[in-house]
C-alpha cells in the first residue's frame, strides 16, 4: 500500500527502517499515553511481526508516515489494525509535531479506509489526558463514545467511532496504490 498527498507519502514498513521505528517506540515523551518504551530488540520483534501481517491482512496495518523530501525517513506512523473493529492508530516524532502532517497522514489512511477497503466503521482509542490526540479525533470527525476499560491496555480509555469520512475533511490531491512502497 502507498499513498502520497502534498506534503507525505504512507508506505510499508521495510526492515531498514528499524531506526526510526525505534526512535519513535523508545521516546519516553512520546510513548507516555500508550505504554513503556521499548528495547531495539522489542521494536525489532515488533517490526518483523508488522512486515508479516502485510501479508496475513491485506490493506491493514501499521505504515510509515514520511514526507515527500525524505521518503526513505519515517517521521511517524499511521495504522488501521485489524481485529474485532477496525481501529485507527497514529503517533508522529516530536520534530514534527504541530505542522499539521498527522492531521492528513490521519485523514489519508481515513479516506483509504472508507474508499478502497469500504468499512462503515473505523473506532480509535485515546487516553483522557492525551488532548492533542483527542483534537486530531474531533478535527477529522471521530464522535466520542464513552470512557472504557481496555484489559489489553491495562487502562481506562476513550472511545471513539467515525462512520464516514466529513466531506470539509477530504483530503486533497492524494495518489493511491495497492502496491507496496
Amino acid at each position: 500500500m502507498f499513498i502520497q498527498s502534498d506534503q507525505i507519502s504512507i508506505r510499508q514498513f521495510v526492515r531498514e527502517d528499524i531506526p526510526y521505528y525505534h526512535q519513535l517506540y523508545s521516546d519516553v515523551e512520546l510513548m507516555k499515553y500508550v505504554g513503556p518504551t521499548r528495547s531495539w530488540q522489542e521494536n525489532l520483534q515488533n517490526l518483523e511481526q508488522i512486515l508479516k501481517n502485510y501479508q496475513e491482512y491485506p490493506g491493514y496495518g501499521i505504515w510509515a508516515i514520511t514526507t515527500i523530501q525524505k521518503p526513505d525517513n519515517p517521521i511517524g506512523v499511521v495504522a488501521l489494525k485489524h481485529g474485532e473493529k477496525i481501529e485507527l492508530g497514529y503517533r508522529i516524532s516530536k520534530s514534527h509535531q504541530g505542522k499539521g502532517l498527522m492531521t492528513e497522514g490521519v485523514l489519508q489512511i481515513l479516506n483509504y479506509g472508507f474508499q478502497s477497503l469500504e468499512l462503515k466503521e473505523i473506532v480509535a482509542f485515546t487516553h483522557p489526558q492525551n488532548r492533542a490526540s483527542k483534537r486530531l479525533l474531533d478535527k477529522v470527525g471521530f464522535q466520542f463514545q464513552e470512557n472504557i476499560y481496555l484489559e489489553k491496555h491495562q487502562a481506562n480509555l476513550d472511545y471513539y467511532t467515525l462512520s464516514q469520512l466529513p466531506s470539509l475533511t477530504q483530503p486533497n490531491e492524494t495518489s493511491y496504490s495497492n502496491e507496496p512502497y
